[in-house]
């Protein structure tokens, strides 16, 4: 039952309330593993981490963009064995 809007609700997520109650009392490690399970079920999407691979060592690093894809691509082939 949640307590904010005396409703009987058997999910406490429904209330934001209740999620943020529930949220706070986390561990640090219990937040990772619920982030670590969401990252998991979405699709790997190679050509979206190749091109932001490619920017970061670009922009961040000051590598060439002969030498950002490369590292983009292995960083790609690492991902998808």
């Amino acid at each position: 039952m949640c307590i904010h809007n005396n409703t009987a609700s058997s999910n406490p997520q429904k209330c934001y309330e209740c999620f943020n109650e529930i949220f706070n009392e986390m561990t640090y490690t219990q937040i990772i593993n619920h982030y670590r399970k969401f990252k998991k079920s979405k699709k790997f999407d190679a050509d979206k981490v190749f091109a932001e691979t490619v920017k970061f060592y670009m922009d961040k690093k000051g590598y060439t963009k002969d030498q950002a894809n490369d590292i983009a691509r292995k960083v790609v082939e690492q991902r998808t064995k």
